[in-house]
């Protein structure tokens, strides 16, 4: 009797414990957002106060007793905000009179103290709030920190500086164009160009006596001469001929005679001339480059006779220079397609090619008179020298008709076949994985003894052994999971520090902002794809465009896009390097940034295959149709690349819509739904992206990046072969794949994750599509573990081989037979009196209870860095529901996975209908399905 009261008191201060760890973390989280609501009225409390006084002394300019008694914290935290932000939009006196204010206060004082604080984000703000109302004085002090040991400080400075704009200020940061850091030195840079005109003269000066310096890599001079160029700086031409002539190092005549290009003046034409016969071949190829600029037909010649140099960069640069030079730099190529050299002949064809030429000569060859003879005479050389690619691609694309007639018996001569599209370049063939050392040798099988005693020992003993391997198993695996949490928590504390001097102000004006492509596939979207594409054009970036690729629709997707963007059918072939479906045919507009392609049905990833082949620029974002984006979302997600030339791709954080208030095309109001299905999934999706994908980024493992958004550097992208066409799990298994094809090139490379809600999509809102998306997710992450398995523990493919692979082997392949093994296991033992009630207690008291812990972290991360759900409910909504999905939702998620095993067995390729209902159902017409062939 008394052992049964021990163990119901075991049980009762269990459930006592498991209820206690619940009720903190759910008092934490409510806390977290109780005090942020507190603040928040405590702070608009001061701003009531504080405002009105301020709008007084704008108008007055007379001392008021309100400003005066505020405390100095007061003056830091509140006042000082509130003069900065008007500062950031005034002009002449109003900025006089609060920079006065500033500095009777005592405010400049303060933050000058500040600058030498230890903490970095002191540092940054006081380097921020200086360069508004700190005036020329403090220049001295914050150029010290662009030599901080911390980039945001460095970058905060340089703007600082430019904002401020004094002789000392811009002197400053053209002394910092020498710096080691590369994002240093592009910061700097950037705030030159916003200083403008006054930064002209540090520049030339940095350039003066370049030809004393010597022999080591020059950064400044470089850079300086990269942004006069970028100024149009005329002024300037003195110092940058002479850079061109006499600079020492190659870097610094090859930037000059650049700039001088750009700068466009014909007087300096001699001097580049001179430069097209420099001895280092990257200053012909830029005075090449200069030369197509400035456009002065004198310089012709030369440019033919460089469309043969020995450097490829030389004769590009050459050919396109030609280009630019109306009918005599045309006469040059065509002569240039007549040279004895392969290469020049081939380079000269690619320019007419890529330039229109070829084109155009293709639609004049049935015109009468001078203008269709040296159309046919054009393409006639271009048959003999055996450029024909692209006319083949071009007999393939046109239409019916004259021209096209022509074209192919052109090529018949020749005996050229134009039946077909040329065929695609292959993708690289992939290591299967193999294990090169042959099968292990299995163990023989133990004899068992016979009888029933026997029997029950060994079976008592094989019950017990599943339950402390699950246990050792749990424990490694919270391990995991706390360990991440951990990482994850300072990473995304420090980003979201770093965003408040993030600038991206300045970087949407940013000649350093690289352009990207968007690639956009689309299939039966014909009650969404217009609006989508038309949010999607709205996206702040510098330079970009869209490539909307339809992977053979059965709907009108093809015809509305027509309809709503005035396309009109392009004849310019896509040069297909990764393995697709045939392309139908190619649209441009006239008034977009955009491109569409309709194409042969072949799934999401050969769709995305086609759209980066298209792609005009070097880094691609491959998105869904029916995704939802910030305004700032190609900004934020290429930031890192901006930053870093070795980060190939970055992942952003996707956010599930459901619930959330959409007009066009943007998510207006963020809340929670009312459904419980999709809440289950929020925070799922807050535990994956912001603790497991931010962690595993961090250590350079990051294996996922969602195929609903992400960016690559095109050339990598395709190095690595494209998406597979023959796995659900494209999205994982290319990144997989890049990982892989770099390691084993020995390159320096980061795949990045920007923590940031930058993409909103629809997630399933009842169990039968949640089961077929769960289920297609875990035939892809097999599919793609088996095909790399190489990689596995293998330590040259770094912290992808030796901690992520097996990971998610371990962890979340096996995973769903671990767990419904152990809790087979479980109830065996406690059936057969093998385990001891408490111990079965304590273990499920523990799984509960850390799985509460992590789903309730997950949440409390959220609000404590992110901050997205402002009202009260959504946060205690979600709290709950990160309690509740470990009684039968997590149960049910595994057994689903548990299926999809068996299914990845039978070899099932299939996608499932995934039915939508879309952001605004009383508008829609039904739920939207995306099928198998979906892309």
């Amino acid at each position: 009797m008394a052992w049964w009261v021990d163990e119901m008191r075991f049980v009762e201060l269990a459930i006592v414990a498991m209820l206690v760890l619940i009720s903190l973390m759910v008092a934490i989280t409510v806390s977290v957002k109780a005090m942020r609501a507190l603040r928040e009225a405590w702070y608009n409390s001061y701003y009531r106060l504080i405002e009105p006084a301020l709008e007084r002394y704008l108008l007055t300019n007379e001392p008021q007793p309100e400003l005066e008694k505020l405390r100095p914290w007061q003056r830091d935290r509140f006042l000082s905000t509130l003069i900065v932000e008007r500062m950031a939009l005034l002009r002449g006196a109003g900025r006089e009179y609060l920079m006065k204010l500033a500095d009777d206060l005592g405010l400049v004082g303060l933050y000058l103290g500040a600058l030498r604080s230890r903490r970095r984000w002191k540092r940054a703000r006081a380097a921020e709030n200086l360069g508004y109302f700190g005036g020329a004085r403090v220049a001295g002090p914050i150029s010290a920190l662009l030599v901080d040991d911390d980039e945001t400080v460095r970058a905060v400075a340089a703007r600082a500086l430019a904002r401020i704009g004094s002789e000392e200020a811009v002197r400053s940061l053209a002394r910092t164009l020498d710096a080691p850091s590369e994002i240093t030195r592009l910061r700097v840079a950037e705030n030159l160009e916003r200083v403008g005109h006054p930064s002209v003269g540090p520049l030339k000066e940095s350039l003066a006596d370049i030809a004393s310096l010597g022999t080591r890599e020059l950064n400044g001079p470089v850079m300086a001469a990269q942004v006069l160029g970028n100024l149009r700086a005329a002024e300037a031409r003195g110092v940058l001929k002479q850079a061109a002539r006499n600079g020492a190092e190659t870097d610094v005549r090859a930037q000059a005679t650049l700039a001088l290009g750009k700068i466009g003046d014909p007087e300096d034409v001699p001097t580049l001339l001179a430069c097209t016969r420099d001895a280092a071949w990257p200053v012909r190829a830029q005075a090449a480059n200069a030369l197509g600029m400035i456009g002065e037909v004198t310089s012709v010649p030369r440019l033919k006779e460089m469309g043969s140099d020995d450097a490829w960069w030389v004769r590009r640069n050459a050919c396109f220079a030609l280009a630019n030079m109306g009918p005599e730099g045309e006469a040059a190529l065509l002569d240039l397609l007549h040279n004895d050299d392969r290469y020049a002949r081939d380079r000269a064809a690619a320019t007419m090619e890529v330039r229109g030429f070829t084109r155009r000569a293709v639609r004049n060859l049935s015109k009468p008179g001078k203008r269709g003879e040296r159309a046919r005479d054009t393409v006639s050389t271009l048959v003999r020298v055996g450029s024909t690619r692209y006319l083949r691609d071009l007999a393939r694309a046109l239409p019916e008709g004259e021209n096209r007639a022509l074209l192919r018996e052109m090529l018949a001569q020749h005996g050229v076949p134009s039946g077909t599209r040329s065929p695609p370049i292959s993708r690289p063939r992939r290591d299967d994985g193999r294990n090169r050392r042959g099968r292990r040798p299995r163990g023989r099988r133990r004899g068992r003894g016979r009888g029933r005693g026997g029997r029950a020992v060994s079976f008592e003993w094989f019950v017990l052994a599943v339950n402390y391997a699950i246990l050792g198993y749990f424990v490694l695996l919270n391990a995991f999971y706390l360990v991440l949490y951990a990482i994850s928590f300072f990473e995304i504390s420090s980003y979201s520090r770093k965003e408040v001097f993030s600038g991206f102000a300045e970087l949407f004006t940013s000649n350093y902002a690289p352009p990207v492509s968007v690639i956009v596939p689309a299939y039966n979207e014909e009650a969404t794809i217009s609006a989508s594409v038309r949010s999607f054009l709205s996206l702040q970036y510098p330079l970009f465009e869209i490539v909307v690729v339809n992977d053979g629709s059965k709907d009108r997707t093809i015809d509305v896009l027509r309809e709503e963007f005035d396309l009109s059918e392009s004849d310019q072939p896509v040069r297909i390097q990764l393995e697709t479906q045939p392309i139908k045919s190619v649209y441009s507009s006239a008034s977009e940034r955009m491109i569409v392609i309709d194409k042969v049905n072949g799934g999401k990833a050969d769709a995305l295959n086609v759209g980066i082949c298209a792609a005009s620029y070097p880094l691609v974002c491959c998105i869904d149709a029916d995704i939802i984006l910030d305004e700032d979302a190609l900004l934020r997600l290429a930031r890192p690349m901006i930053e870093s030339s070795k980060v190939v791709a970055v992942g952003g954080i996707v956010r599930v819509a459901n619930g959330c208030e959409v007009e066009a095309g943007r998510v207006v109001k963020i809340a929670t739904p009312n459904q419980s299905i999709p809440n289950f999934q929020i925070v799922e999706y807050l535990r994956a992206f912001m603790a497991g994908r931010t962690g595993w980024a961090v250590m350079n493992a990051l294996l996922i990046i969602s195929g609903a958004f992400g960016m690559f550097r095109r050339q990598d992208f395709i190095d690595a072969g494209g998406y597979a066409h023959d796995t659900v799990g494209e999205d994982m298994e290319v990144v997989t794949r890049i990982h892989r094809t770099l390691r084993e090139r020995g390159e320096d490379y980061r795949v990045a994750f920007v923590p940031d809600p930058v993409s909103w999509t629809e997630v399933p809102a009842n169990l039968k599509v949640l089961r077929r998306q769960r289920d297609r997710w875990h035939r892809g992450l097999m599919d793609t573990l088996i095909r790399h398995r190489r990689m596995l523990f293998n330590p040259r493919y770094g912290a992808v081989g030796m901690l992520a692979m097996p990971y998610f082997f371990l962890f979340e392949f096996a995973g769903p037979v671990i767990e419904l093994l152990g809790y087979l296991a479980l109830v065996l033992g406690l059936a057969f009196g093998y385990l001891y009630v408490e111990f079965a207690i304590a273990f499920f008291i523990a799984a509960v209870g850390l799985g509460v812990l992590l789903s309730v972290a997950a949440v409390l991360l959220e609000e404590l860095r992110l901050n997205r759900y402002p009202s009260w409910s959504d946060i205690v909504k979600l709290t709950v529901y990160g309690v509740l999905e470990n009684f039968g939702y997590r149960q049910l998620n595994t057994i689903w996975r548990a299926y999809a095993i068996v299914s990845f067995l039978r070899k099932n390729q299939s996608w499932g209908d995934m039915a939508r209902q879309g952001f605004d159902p009383a508008k829609g017409k039904g739920p939207k399905k995306r099928g198998q062939g979906a892309a």
